[in-house]
């Protein structure tokens, strides 16, 4: 159940799925609300990650070090649609590559 809770919240501040799947009026029309809305999900996308490896450090739980693992990679896709640096193959190799660091630290 926690792990449905996780990935339920995550779904619901990724700045994709407000963007894309969001039920607001406000979303489609670029309007000063619309704006703020996606300012915050983007934020809350690069935050959930950090905030759930830090719960997870803290209180030593498997299921959220994985589940801060997944939603990281996840967070690097859901970014890299929005900030083209890198070509896709090179942005999941890296984020990989530090992910499995991290685990194995």
């Amino acid at each position: 159940m926690t792990a449905v809770s996780l990935a339920a919240v995550y779904a619901a501040v990724n700045c994709w799925s407000v963007e894309f799947l969001s039920l607001d009026p406000f979303n489609h029309n670029r309007s000063e609300a619309g704006q703020t809305l996606f300012a915050l999900a983007a934020l809350a996308t690069t935050l959930y990650p950090l905030g759930l490896l830090g719960w997870a450090v803290r209180s030593r739980s498997r299921l959220l070090l994985d589940g801060g693992i997944l939603s990281a990679a996840l967070s690097v896709v859901t970014l890299r649609f929005y900030i083209h640096i890198l070509p896709l193959w090179a942005i999941l190799t890296v984020s990989g590559a530090a992910l499995v660091l991290l685990v194995l630290g």
